[in-house]
């Protein structure tokens, strides 16, 4: 006889989240003697539960034993799923289904989340406002890793991540930590569709354009060499200098009339000049520019929270703090975090292959 596991979560609307079910699966038949172990979804996702009993049964299973990735016997487990299983044994009476209880209130379990304690208090096994001595100091400090390991443990602890969609959780925190402000995290402003639309973007490799050499600086060109985005700042270019010249303009303005010449549906960064911002509002309202994207973190007391706000107030993809803070480092940050972000992704993809 021929067994097959199915391996049943809930379902994300999130790819990641749902590839995490496909690692585990893999595991599972590496340890048993399962012939097929079969990931499945009840909702949000596929394969859907019914789709990965067709699946099992294409590959040739005799018998399906169904288990509910879930902790409790909620709804879903002991009403939804059952009914699911039911209609398949109608319609495929000669194949034993059956179904197992979820997860739920184990010792296993227990051990598993004490070893998650047990981890993060050897990573950080300081209080997170306690001042270190010399010889803490002296260890922290070798290691950049921990540094960082540790500044975004605090960071965790210190701000409610949970009012945040979980994609764009690991580029609030890398704001926060390039600021070192934890006050901003009330100020963070973003489009419904702007992480969607930004990492599409990124991954198809789009052209990214910074108002000021300091912000092109500090992004990760090795990262932005993988997914090709070429990069660019013309504010130094001589064209734009006779333009804001002619123009009576900034040179900001200028440069951003010259990106959106070259490249109307291009990244936009901007993380010092609230007049480059405001002038490409101005272009997308007059459809002289589409921006696939848009991070308007303008530094300053004049103009800047008005600018901000006024891009709050678009339908463009867009992420901005308001308020006078700002700067190259937090327009940075957003894109260093959602392309290493998206490069775990992919590397996560290429391991489940």
């Amino acid at each position: 006889m021929k067994k097959a596991l199915i391996l049943l979560g809930h379902g994300s609307r999130l790819k990641e989240a749902n590839e995490s079910l496909y690692s585990l699966a893999k595991i599972i038949k590496s340890k048993s003697s399962l012939a097929i172990v079969q990931p499945a979804f009840l909702q949000l996702a596929s394969p859907t539960l019914r789709e990965g009993i067709e699946s099992c049964l294409a590959q040739g299973a005799s018998e399906i034993i169904v288990h509910p990735y879930f902790l409790y016997p909620g709804a879903h487990v002991l009403h939804d799923i059952p009914a699911i299983i039911e209609a398949a044994r109608q319609d495929h009476p000669q194949v034993r289904i059956r179904l197992t209880p979820p997860l739920g209130v184990d010792d296993k379990l227990a051990e598993i989340v004490l070893e998650r304690v047990t981890e993060i208090e050897k990573e950080a096994n300081l209080p997170p406002d306690q001042e270190l001595d010399s010889q803490q100091l002296d260890q922290l400090l070798s290691d950049p890793d921990l540094i960082e390991r540790r500044s975004l443990e605090i960071i965790s602890a210190k701000i409610q991540e949970e009012a945040f969609p979980i994609p764009l959780r690991p580029i609030i925190k890398r704001v926060i930590h390039a600021t070192a402000d934890l006050a901003i995290v009330s100020d963070i402003r973003f489009s419904p569709h702007f992480y969607q639309q930004i990492s599409t973007s990124l991954l198809q490799g789009a052209p990214i354009i910074t108002d000021v050499f300091m912000l092109k600086e500090a992004l990760n060109l090795s990262l932005l060499s993988k997914f090709r985005n070429p990069l660019f700042c013309f504010i130094r270019d001589r064209e734009v200098s006779e333009m804001a010249e002619k123009e009576k303009i900034t040179r900001s303005m200028a440069a951003v009339r010259k990106g959106a010449s070259l490249y109307p549906e291009g990244i936009y960064l901007f993380g010092n000049a609230p007049t480059a911002l405001r002038e490409m509002i101005q272009l997308y309202r007059w459809g002289k520019i589409v921006p696939a994207a848009v991070v308007g973190c303008p530094v300053g007391f004049v103009g800047a929270s008005e600018v901000k706000r006024e891009l709050c107030q678009t339908d463009l993809p867009y992420f901005t703090c308001l308020g006078a803070k700002g700067g190259s480092a937090m327009a940075a940050a957003v894109i260093n975090a959602l392309l290493r972000e998206l490069a775990k992704i992919q590397c996560q993809n290429s391991q489940n292959k």
